[in-house]
């Protein structure tokens, strides 16, 4: 089984809303985010100055304490070291993507036009399902993917993982399986990379398209 590895960059500051020192540099950074987003709020009080750092790119739970390195580096006149620090990082989530985008298999069509529809979750609200031109996309409405098969288990369901960022290194898997009346339901089930119990949410089908 593929295990999505997450890898944190360690830089010479504090965060988590608490006041942080770079290089001398007093700083109150707070990040948060979720998989594939992130964010950072950082003042610099003896600066002046106020930073707010929003991403959801591959690699953007790297970009943004970068953005604050490098903000700092030019505000006090420093060399830049930022980038090379975070460079082995951003580098380990590319081969990181290049190696699940390579267990990936294709969509069938014929298999995957079932599935197609509208689902809701009590707790995280509607999904769409569609299929065009071959690809089969997860849509929440605020964020959306394409899904794409591994290889599963004799009289398995077959396990769809998100196949573009930002949420290709989402520790977790999309099964359909039959429901009660018949009709798919959509099971989202989350890996917890800490050894903790997965969590699965289901998806209960709501319509067809058009419907």
């Amino acid at each position: 089984m593929l295990r999505v590895r997450h890898l944190r960059a360690t830089l010479p500051m504090r965060s988590g809303g608490t006041s942080g020192n770079t290089r001398g540099w007093r700083s109150s950074p707070t990040r948060g985010g979720t998989f594939g987003f992130s964010t950072l709020v950082s003042l610099v009080p003896e600066a002046d100055l106020g930073l707010v750092v929003l991403t959801n790119g591959l690699a953007g739970g790297f970009l943004a304490p970068l953005v604050q390195f490098r903000l700092l580096e030019l505000v006090y006149d420093q060399p830049s070291e930022g980038e090379t620090l975070m460079a082995p990082f951003v580098e380990a989530t590319i081969a990181q993507f290049a190696e699940i985008q390579g267990v990936l298999g294709e969509v069938d069509p014929q298999a995957a036009a079932p599935f197609v529809g509208r689902y809701a979750n009590p707790i995280l609200g509607e999904a769409r399902v569609t299929l065009s031109n071959n690809e089969l996309r997860f849509n929440t409405g605020a964020i959306g993917a394409a899904l794409r098969p591994l290889a599963a288990e004799p009289g398995q369901p077959v396990p769809y993982l998100f196949a573009e960022p930002p949420l290709t290194i989402f520790p977790g898997a999309i099964v359909f399986v039959p429901g009660e009346d018949g009709s798919p339901m959509l099971l989202l089930t989350v890996v917890d990379q800490s050894g903790g119990e997965a969590v699965t949410y289901a998806y209960e089908w709501i319509e067809a398209p058009g419907g």
